[in-house]
């Protein structure tokens, strides 16, 4: 209401007052008090000090010596910090930069002061690092800053494989690493990783930690290890072969598969060793497109995260991520989800591509500093993978597309850190070679989203520009068009997107800091973007494409109106054809709750 509102007149009296006062402060006009840090001298005044700060106010009206003292001495805080907190107490702004924002929060909770803390707080959540986020997840306990200290648990468990890979972990106590890897909604792109971050920082002292390997051990997934992985490098690990309770898991993980085979209903036992962490999951969810609306499919087999998809004689194959060599099938004829052979070597944040009615599984990475330059091809009718020749460029997100049955093209990739590669290369398969064609002449800002059309690789940079790529010639020409970034939207990192006949869909992902249910179509034949229904649950690092479903698989109880931007975008993809019994839908790879997010490059 109106009368809620400060009279603008008022509020310029009241700061050019606040202000004056500040600078009779800085000059020692009509101060009545000191306060002391260390060698520092700051005069100020008794009634400023006290109408603004509960400490002081509490000091001057208490009977104690200190409240009739021409000296205020403080030891929490330094100097600088001081100034700013004085300046904050006078007019009621500051400066609050990394370099004094631990010493200002500490301050702040000596003198009472709560939106200061709340300030501190603020900058805290939009300033965290991979390298500062577990100390100021101990700041946020100590000061008793409760929203702080869930986003900063939350972006520990967003960001674990970064976070567990920092050189500042050997450092850690035992209780900080047994609470990193006990979270079971941590994002583990593997849990290989996890295994070794234990080895490195029980060996990293190695005659005072080994006592703490059994109960760190304990905390490992064991049964979202890779097999080989786990026979040839856990089981004979030193750390684990002199441990007669670590050898305890692995019988209890093998009695496991044991009873499995015996009866597949059995269930597993209750142990953490047991479970999958939750940041993984294996949900999956469809898109129909001509009715806006989202549904859920059957469950993948076993979670996965970092995978890939490809559509091959009309199945769906979800190859490789974080169950390392493992593939899976979906075919929607009988909507239902089968294992497949096993890759060769396991494969995380890999390509995946269909050339020849083969699937072909192209990159990837084992560690954030393992990158692979491996192929290998699957012939579904023999239902085994084969090594082929490898890439000149070991990368991993590259992005593939096949051309007249014979040729396989990879664009880009990530090599990391910031390292967006701008390598193009062409596969024979008949000649079984590797061929490094002409790279654009500047650097990719982000990995593109490509399609082919006709003879020409499209790659498309949101709201920058759009290549064509030549594959007759071999030459590069920058389009005139250009796809706009989604309107009102941040940028999103590791979205769910592909591109079909000039359209790109995009849905789930994450900002900075927050994980995104929002999904968008853009439409090429009318260049414009569309919302879509949100998804049941926040996404990041899933995976999809288009597929044909039976209707009877994804039909709704009441069947809901489109909305306008809906209706827009089904004529614009050409639906109308397909009848009622089997409509074109989004297949989402997997759905992640509220605090897990993936990992990767940004894209």
């Amino acid at each position: 209401s109106g009368e809620d509102k400060m009279d603008p007149l008022i509020a310029e009296h009241s700061v050019a007052v606040l202000d004056k006062l500040r600078q009779h402060r800085q000059n020692g006009l009509f101060t009545d008090v000191t306060i002391t840090v260390g060698k520092t001298v700051f005069p100020a005044h008794r009634n400023v000090l006290s109408a603004s700060c509960p400490y002081f106010e509490a000091l001057f009206s208490s009977q104690m010596s200190e409240s009739r003292s021409d000296n205020i001495p403080i030891t929490f805080t330094s100097p600088q910090a001081m100034e700013a907190i004085l300046d904050y107490l006078y007019i009621g702004r500051i400066e609050v930069a990394p370099d004094n924002v631990e010493e200002v929060l500490m301050a702040a909770d000596q003198l009472l002061l709560t939106n200061l803390k709340n300030i501190c707080s603020e900058f805290l959540q939009q300033n965290l690092t991979i390298k500062d986020c577990l100390y100021i997840k101990v700041l946020a306990d100590l000061y008793g800053l409760e929203e702080l200290f869930q986003r900063a648990s939350k972006f520990i468990q967003d960001y674990f494989d970064a976070v567990i890979c920092n050189d500042d972990m050997m450092l850690a106590s035992f209780e900080t690493i047994l609470e990193l890897i006990s979270d079971d909604k941590a994002r583990v792109l593997k849990e290989e990783s996890v295994f070794e971050t234990i080895v490195r920082w029980t060996e990293y002292d190695l005659s005072n930690r080994k006592e703490y390997f059994p109960k760190l051990m304990g905390q490992v997934r064991l049964v979202q290890l890779d097999e080989k992985y786990l026979l040839e490098t856990v089981q004979n690990h030193p750390l684990v072969k002199d441990c007669k309770e670590c050898r305890e898991y692995l019988y209890e993980l093998m009695r496991s598969y044991v009873m499995s085979e015996i009866d597949p209903k059995t269930e597993m036992s209750g142990s953490v060793r047991l479970k999958p962490r939750q940041g993984s999951l294996k949900t999956v969810n469809g898109f129909v497109i001509d009715e806006n609306r989202w549904v859920a499919l059957p469950d993948l087999p076993m979670p996965v995260f970092g995978h890939a998809i490809a559509l091959l004689d009309g199945c769906a194959y979800v190859v490789g991520g974080t169950c390392a060599r493992s593939v899976y099938k979906y075919d929607p004829l009988n909507n239902s989800w089968s294992s497949v052979a096993d890759m060769n070597i396991p494969r995380l944040l890999l390509s995946v591509v269909v050339c020849d009615r083969q699937l072909y599984a192209i990159g990837g990475c084992i560690s954030s500093e393992m990158f692979l330059d491996s192929v290998e091809v699957y012939d579904p009718q023999e239902d085994d993978w084969q090594p082929i020749a490898s890439m000149q460029t070991p990368r991993c997100l590259t992005q593939c597309v096949a051309r007249d049955e014979r040729h396989i093209y990879t664009v880009s990739g990530w090599r990391g850190g910031t390292n967006i590669s701008n390598a193009i290369e062409r596969y024979d398969l008949r000649d079984d070679t590797w061929s490094l064609l002409p790279p654009y002449e500047e650097p990719f800002p982000i990995i593109p989203h490509i399609m082919l059309l006709g003879n020409n690789i499209h790659m498309t940079f949101l709201g920058q520009k759009v290549l064509h790529f030549n594959t007759e010639d071999n030459t590069w020409k920058v389009s005139k068009e250009v796809v706009p970034a989604i309107p009102r939207e941040p940028a999103r990192r590791y979205p769910a997107a592909c591109m079909d006949s000039g359209d790109l869909f995009v849905c789930g992902g994450r900002t900075r800091d927050k994980l995104l249910d929002t999904g968008f179509l853009y439409v090429g034949a009318v260049k414009e973007w569309y919302s879509i229904a949100k998804m049941a649950k926040p996404t990041t690092g899933a995976v999809c494409t288009v597929t044909p479903i039976p209707y009877e698989f994804v039909k709704a109880a009441d069947a809901p109106k489109p909305t306008e931007k809906a209706s827009q975008t089904d004529s614009a993809e050409g639906k109308g054809d397909q009848g009622e019994e089997e409509t074109r839908e989004r297949d989402g790879g997997h759905e992640e709750e509220v605090g897990a997010v993936g990992g990767g490059p940004e894209q």
